[in-house]
């Protein structure tokens, strides 16, 4: 669990790849890591990184844009890099560069992003400045989808800074941690604040009833399409392509040791009925 008022250092390659010094100077060993950027950068110390400290989440620079197919490539980039570090909790989406001109597709493509690590197994965060936020993604859209996924930056100073001045906490819709330095104890390291304690139980460990189906006979549903229930979300999405769905059951059965169910339905069927009349998920194509 991550408690109120926990500090974060953020790390990447341009620190050291053993941070038990530095942390012992930082006070706290919680760290967030970068682990990739773009489609194919990788951070090197990142393993290293990750062995000398108690790292709760890795991130990933973006450089997609408002490119869905991008963030798609990105994302696969980042999650099979994270899982060959480690475990942790968070994937994290550092987006302050490289955004197109429209929110809609710079937003899209965040989601696109965000799901595939939901579906990985992650809890998705999403990093940012309040002007990047403001200008160009509808947040509220990207919370309605996830909650508590939003990890703010705003600098009281750019000088040394030894603990939050909430004055200056960046006024952005439902921030569950803040960056609020550049220059911890003067060390220029990034350090974080947690605003709300942030359960981990439900997390890459715990399943929740994930499965893909297809629905032969009613035509509210493509025929030719296979559908993914993520039961983390309550939530269905079509599977876009053959490396997708690969990569999916790949990945539910590297975390929980067994395949990833599949039905074929039609109307009748009893489950369909209980799935569809029950749950009520939302779907988003």
């Amino acid at each position: 669990m991550l408690n109120k008022n926990d500090i974060i250092i953020d790390v990447s390659g341009w620190q050291s790849s053993d941070l038990r010094g530095l942390l012992d100077s930082a006070g706290t060993n919680k760290t967030f890591i970068k682990a990739t950027e773009g489609q194919s950068y990788v951070n090197q110390s990142s393993y290293n990184q990750y062995n000398t400290s108690d790292c709760y989440g890795f991130y990933h620079f973006a450089r997609f844009g408002g490119n869905v197919g991008l963030a798609e490539t990105e994302a696969w980039h980042f999650i099979n890099t994270a899982k060959s570090i480690g475990n942790v909790t968070f994937a994290i989406l550092d987006y302050e560069d490289d955004a197109s001109g429209s929110v809609q597709a710079n937003t899209s493509a965040c989601l696109r992003f965000m799901d595939l690590t939901a579906q990985a197994g992650y809890k998705p965060l999403i990093y940012s400045y309040r002007p990047y936020f403001d200008t160009y993604l509808d947040l509220n859209t990207i919370i309605q989808h996830y909650p508590d996924s939003v990890w703010v930056a705003g600098y009281a100073t750019m000088g040394p800074c030894y603990e939050a001045d909430f004055n200056w906490l960046p006024r952005v819709a439902n921030p569950v941690i803040w960056q609020f330095t550049s220059n911890y104890k003067g060390m220029n390291i990034d350090a974080s604040i947690v605003l709300q304690d942030l359960n981990l139980d439900n997390t890459l460990m715990e399943e929740s009833m994930n499965f893909t189906f297809h629905i032969v006979n009613d035509g509210a549903w493509e025929p030719n399409t296979i559908y993914y229930y993520n039961g983390n979300t309550n939530e269905i999405r079509a599977v876009h392509n053959t490396e997708e769905l690969k990569y999916i059951r790949f990945t539910y059965h590297d975390i929980f040791g067994k395949d990833l169910a599949h039905y074929d339905w039609n109307t009748d069927a009893p489950v369909y009925a209980r799935v569809f009349g029950t749950l009520r998920p939302k779907r988003i194509d």
